[in-house]
């Protein structure tokens, strides 16, 4: 399994259409939590994803996947994508339970 972090920003985009975007995202398994090497959970920032794929999907894949859906929300998005080895996190906060 691999782990990827997803970087989003829509250009002259509205608070809302981040709304649609993090719901589009989360409807297609990508997630706003990340789970540090220590085993603790915490929130992304804004626009900010984690996905564990499936061995074989490379960052191309991912990063085209998440560009439609981003385009998807507003024309021509950035987009950035990481494959993780290793996380390490200082000064996220814990998602809310």
């Amino acid at each position: 399994m691999s782990t990827f972090i997803i970087r989003i920003e829509l250009h002259g985009a509205e608070p809302e259409d981040y709304e649609e975007l993090h719901e589009k995202m989360e409807g297609e398994g990508y997630q706003r939590q990340i789970i540090a090497d220590s085993g603790n959970e915490y929130q992304l920032p804004d626009a900010e994803y984690i996905i564990y794929a499936a061995t074989g999907l490379s960052v191309t894949d991912i990063a085209q996947a998440v560009y439609k859906i981003a385009d998807s929300v507003k024309a021509n998005p950035g987009v950035l994508v990481t494959e993780a080895a290793n996380i390490e996190v200082i000064g996220l906060l814990k998602p809310i339970q």
